[in-house]
């Protein structure tokens, strides 16, 4: 994918470029497959709510409105692509 974490995440705020590489692939929710096994054992929930509250509490200048932000951070070391072939 030829789109980057600084397509949709504000780097210019401290709490995004302290937290994340903006040359980090990003990735589409599209097709996913999920272990909910592996799932369980993380606090993605958590983390999206967390992070949901951070932009309200910045005024939502964390990220452009929208679903995909929240998402790629709350997953975000948790994403592996898979080998097509």
């Amino acid at each position: 994918m030829s789109k980057r974490l600084k397509n949709y995440l504000n780097f210019s705020h401290p709490l995004i470029s302290g937290s994340f590489n903006p040359e980090e692939c990003a990735w589409a929710y599209g097709m996913n497959i999920f272990d909910l096994d592996a799932w369980r054992k993380t606090n993605i929930k958590e983390t999206y709510h967390e992070w949901i509250h951070k932009n309200l509490e910045s005024d939502l200048s964390l990220w452009q409105l929208g679903t995909l932000p929240p998402g790629l951070i709350a997953f975000h070391g948790h994403v592996h692509t898979i080998d097509p072939y």
